[in-house]
């Protein structure tokens, strides 16, 4: 394990970094890289969305993209990393890879998302839904598999309803179908919520325990909780978009970029 760097921490609030993890050709990058935060103080459950190409220091390395330090030094780099450029503790990871993310969704009955015209077309006419008998998506409300939502997921080069596209628009889809998820489960009792998290725990590495996991679920009930609100980092207005050793990077303002992201997680700043 690496050596824990001083970083921000409150009794009240836990984070839970999700990783979704690209393998294609024998390449391991995170996808997505989202904190979740459970803030028992205020009653809240937050998601933040950490962009791959912010340019930023990683432990042993040079300076290179986010995303670029799992395949240098797997989760514990990843870590390290995260807490060294924006000063948060993190209190356990959740890492899932695109089968894997499928078959949750799967089981989880799948999830309602609207698609404009536009991501309906692209989903149906490009291979990001990766099986051929699921291009069937429509514009509108309807349920999408896993294999259809992974696709979603993964768009980028369509913009979303609110006309982010790139990578901004790819990391507001993945937090659009955690709020779905969220949006179709927060009515159900502790033992159901319990009996699906178990159901799904085999198809995620973790090192969080099934008690902490039970524990973190059983104050989520308690809180009863409604919405999930959600950032992206870099925050608009904080960063610079340019290039680096041959690169497209996000070049941030890592103090604006710290001050936006404790008090959105923490509620204020010391």
């Amino acid at each position: 394990m690496f050596n824990f760097i001083k970083k921000k921490n409150e009794e009240h609030v836990v984070n839970i970094l999700l990783v979704g993890v690209e393998e294609i050709g024998g390449a391991s990058n995170t996808d997505s890289m989202i904190i979740a935060t459970m803030n028992t103080k205020d009653k809240s459950l937050k998601l933040t969305s950490l962009m791959r190409d912010l340019y930023v220091d990683i432990p042993g390395y040079s300076k290179n993209r986010l995303n670029s330090a799992f395949s240098k030094g797997g989760i514990d780099l990843l870590y390290e990393t995260i807490e060294l450029n924006f000063d948060v503790k993190l209190d356990g990871y959740v890492r899932v890879g695109f089968e894997d993310f499928e078959s949750i969704i799967d089981r989880l009955g799948g999830v309602n998302i609207s698609l404009t015209e536009a991501e309906a077309h692209y989903l149906n006419t490009t291979n990001y839904i990766s099986k051929p008998q699921y291009r069937k998506v429509v514009a509108g409300p309807q349920t999408l598999n896993g294999n259809q939502a992974l696709g979603y997921c993964r768009i980028r080069y369509i913009s979303t309803k609110d006309h982010q596209s790139n990578d901004y628009g790819r990391t507001s889809r993945q937090r659009v179908v955690l709020n779905a998820l969220f949006d179709k489960y927060k009515s159900k009792s502790l033992p159901e919520l319990s009996l699906l998290l178990f159901d799904i725990l085999p198809l995620i590495s973790t090192d969080i325990t099934k008690e902490e996991f039970d524990t973190y679920l059983r104050a989520a009930v308690n809180m009863g909780l409604t919405e999930i609100e959600d950032l992206r980092i870099p925050a608009d207005n904080t960063f610079e978009e340019g290039y680096a050793r041959k690169m497209a990077v996000l070049i941030p303002d890592l103090d604006a970029n710290i001050k936006v992201l404790h008090e959105f997680i923490f509620g204020s700043v010391k």
